[in-house]
């Protein structure tokens, strides 16, 4: 049904596809009366990794029309890794009847010497049918890897930061607890031993009126 919605608005420009690379559309119902289509394409590229634009769709459900339109005013820049996944995130982010705060994250991936993924979320505001970006590039989740060899030095990294909604609230959107883990598993080469490291800590993060922001920036294993 969403695929046949997509095709009746056009919301995918054919000369746009790169049939090299894959087209990403995703949908979640955000009431009775609406839903919200989110779809990113690649760029022509000659080689390499593909970029890709990103749109949000806001959809009446009962005239099937667009409500509004958001373009994100930034390729997907896929540089050093490879965009492959895209999904709305379920987390109840608003604690309001009227404002929806819904989570767009974006998976990457990177196969070489260091094996790596990242998961970054950002997060939209919907209220009277307007769409606003309040959290850009977002990092939710890193693991890396070097590829084993005969008990060489190599190190694991595992970083995962769950977002959790608070009651008390700031410029009308909720309050933002960061819980951060990260997990450090390095061998030792002399006696192919391993060493493990796990490391906790937690942020608050709240919104000034335009996007969230953090009371600090002390994250344990990667810049943010």
């Amino acid at each position: 049904q969403t695929l046949q919605l997509i095709d009746k608005l056009k919301l995918i420009s054919p000369e746009q596809r790169d049939t090299r690379y894959p087209t990403f559309e995703r949908c979640i119902k955000l009431d009775q009366n609406r839903q919200l289509i989110a779809i990113s394409q690649p760029l022509h590229m000659p080689s390499g990794y593909a970029d890709y634009d990103l749109n949000l769709y806001l959809i009446d459900n009962a005239s099937e029309k667009i409500l509004n339109h958001y373009h994100y005013p930034m390729k997907i820049s896929s540089d050093n890794h490879q965009f492959e996944n895209l999904k709305f995130d379920i987390n109840p982010y608003s604690k309001t009847p009227h404002t929806h705060v819904i989570g767009l994250a974006l998976t990457y991936g990177h196969l070489g010497r260091i094996d790596y993924t990242i998961r970054e979320i950002k997060l939209f505001k919907i209220s009277n049918q307007q769409m606003q970006l309040v959290l850009d590039k977002f990092m939710t989740n890193y693991s890396a890897g070097e590829r084993p060899s005969l008990c060489e030095n190599n190190a694991q990294t595992e970083t995962q930061i769950l977002l959790h909604p608070l009651k008390q609230n700031s410029h009308g959107l909720a309050d933002i607890q960061l819980t951060e883990k990260t997990e450090r598993i390095t061998l030792n080469e002399k006696n192919c031993s391993t060493h493990r490291i796990v490391k906790r800590q937690r942020h608050i993060m709240k919104f000034d009126g335009k996007k969230y922001r953090f009371e600090h920036l002390n994250f344990l294993d990667f810049g943010i």
